[in-house]
């Protein structure tokens, strides 16, 4: 058994947040869920690689629909902000890709 993007089914009119989505993994699933019509929220905490990221998938797709949205999930505060900025501007959420992530250090001595 094989997957690949094709397998993805249609996502007109559904919206998606994409953790992460400035690159790697995360500007992969960003730009195939673009590809099948959702509407992609790129939540990342560096806005400038995001908006890099962006223009990549728009030279690709131009009539995609992307919007960048901060997100620092070290932050709870940054996770209530881009969470209330998601909601505020559109009236549901159907897919959350929990792509980026964060690691805690712990204290040696």
């Amino acid at each position: 058994m094989s997957w690949s993007p094709a397998d993805i089914p249609d996502q007109t009119g559904r919206v998606a947040v994409v953790t992460g989505a400035n690159g790697g993994i995360g500007l992969e699933v960003a730009r195939e869920l673009a590809r099948k019509g959702a509407y992609v929220v790129m939540a990342v905490r560096n806005l400038d690689k995001a908006e890099s990221a962006r223009r990549t998938i728009l030279a690709e797709l131009p009539d995609a629909a992307l919007e960048i949205v901060a997100l620092d999930l070290g932050s709870l505060a940054s996770v209530h902000e881009a969470a209330s900025a998601v909601l505020a501007a559109r009236s549901r959420l159907h897919l959350l890709v929990n792509n980026a992530g964060v690691t805690m250090a712990r204290r040696h001595g």
